[in-house]
């Protein structure tokens, strides 16, 4: 599946950082624009510092993730910026936005394409696609800020699988959180849940069930 746009608000914050950062550097001048490379650091320096979450169903499937920052205030205080200052005379933030934002698209597009790991601890399946067991690495897919699909990829699958997200707005969300959910009282070797993920500004969870496949 192509990988659509992602990153716009977490974009947004970086830019913002990095003009009022270089700026200031500079005196409170008009800021030079910082590099590829530079704009990359500072994306993996916000991606670095998120820690891991694990979250499982027991016995039958564990997801370990980066718990990457979503709110502007957050990402700043990361790495060490205080953002709602005064910004410095002459500076357009707007004009400096729209500049730095292609190159954060696209390096936040790399990062989030794999933010972590999915281990069956049994087969799995979606509708008619298989998951067999062992690790496997997991991504989001993104229209817009809008999550779209989680795409789960390794050696073993002979292609990746797209699981489908279904969505609802809610609150900006500080960082993304990934829960299971299950119907209740599911029984042992019958399990089936659906895979929930909070990130920016939506709840998202997956149009399909996941289930254990029946020995």
């Amino acid at each position: 599946m192509e990988r659509k746009r992602s990153g716009v608000w977490l974009g947004a914050a970086l830019s913002l950082m990095l003009v009022t950062h270089e700026a200031r550097a500079q005196g409170g001048g008009m800021p030079n624009i910082p590099s590829r490379e530079q704009i990359a650091q500072k994306v993996r320096e916000v991606l670095a510092a998120s820690p891991e979450e694990t979250v499982e169903l027991p016995g039958v499937c564990k997801i370990t993730y980066k718990k990457i920052p979503t709110d502007p205030q957050r990402i700043a205080q990361l790495l060490g910026q205080q953002m709602g200052g005064q910004i410095p005379a002459g500076v357009d933030i707007d004009q400096y936005i729209r500049m730095y934002q292609p190159q954060i698209t696209e390096l936040l597009n790399e990062s989030l394409a794999e933010f972590g790991k999915i281990e069956a601890l049994v087969e799995l399946k979606i509708m008619s696609k298989r998951i067999p067991v062992g690790e496997h690495k997991i991504g989001l897919v993104f229209d817009g800020e809008r999550p779209e699909a989680l795409v789960i990829g390794s050696e073993a699958l002979r292609r990746p699988v797209a699981v489908s997200l279904k969505t609802r707005p809610v609150d900006l969300q500080p960082e993304l959180k990934i829960e299971f959910k299950t119907e209740p009282n599911m029984r042992e070797g019958q399990e089936k849940f659906e895979i929930q993920l909070d990130f920016m500004r939506f709840q998202a969870r997956s149009k399909s069930k996941l289930e254990r496949v029946k020995d």
